[in-house]
């Protein structure tokens, strides 16, 4: 929204205050580390759909079982294709520049940028879950928080204030995610035991209509009998 491409600006600003060098490093690397999230991305829109058919059955337990396999395939993704980009990232950043100073760094980010895609793997699959269990203000909390405090905040203190530069940056990049990725865990949890609550109340309460029916039924039976 307006919030995160006002935030996205800013920190872009910061990136262009450090040189003609740290910008083109950016724009390169983030060309190339697109394609670590493009499959959990996918999969996080797929889940969202699957999370709201569970929960229009009230098939709690699947919902949460799926959510939970499918976080785990989303980080082995992302942390497997920002991997192996990074362990080929001299001869992908040659495809836009020779320029040493412009490679040594991007190898820099590139390597801070497989925890970025590991937490932002969580993000994909959770935020959207969360979204179609009905979750939306914790979202909308959550990451307009962690984009003001982490990725604007943290990036001008990494990297003016601390002269970190770029990498300054991505550590701030690595905290917002982490921050998300963690929240969005906890807020899942406590949904997911929530829902197995109903669940148990739900049974607790057929089972005690069902159980009380059949012993008015055999009450009823024994009467009739002579």
């Amino acid at each position: 929204g307006f919030s995160y491409t006002l935030a996205q600006t800013i920190t872009t600003g910061f990136i262009a205050a450090q040189g003609l060098t740290t910008l083109n490093t950016k724009i390169y690397v983030s060309s190339i580390i697109i394609y670590s999230y493009c499959v959990s991305g996918a999969m996080g829109s797929a889940n969202s759909i699957l999370t709201g058919r569970y929960k229009g059955r009230q098939d709690y337990n699947s919902m949460i079982r799926m959510n939970n396999q499918n976080i785990r395939l989303s980080v082995f993704f992302n942390f497997l294709i920002s991997g192996i980009l990074y362990i080929f990232h001299i001869p992908l950043i040659r495809l836009f520049t020779d320029n040493p100073d412009i490679i040594s760094l991007a190898g820099k980010i590139m390597l801070l940028d497989i925890i970025v895609e590991c937490s932002r793997a969580v993000n994909n699959i959770l935020d959207q879950s969360l979204n179609a269990n009905g979750d939306v203000k914790t979202v909308l909390s959550v990451s307009v928080c962690a984009c003001w405090i982490f990725s604007v905040l943290g990036s001008y203190i990494l990297s003016i204030k601390l002269g970190m530069g770029l990498v300054g940056i991505w550590i701030a990049f690595i905290m917002d995610e982490l921050f998300k990725a963690i929240s969005y865990l906890i807020r899942w949890k406590k949904d997911g035991k929530k829902e197995q609550n109903i669940i148990g109340f739900l049974r607790k309460i057929v089972k005690k209509h069902c159980i009380n029916f059949f012993l008015k039924k055999k009450r009823e039976k024994e009467k009739k009998t002579p």
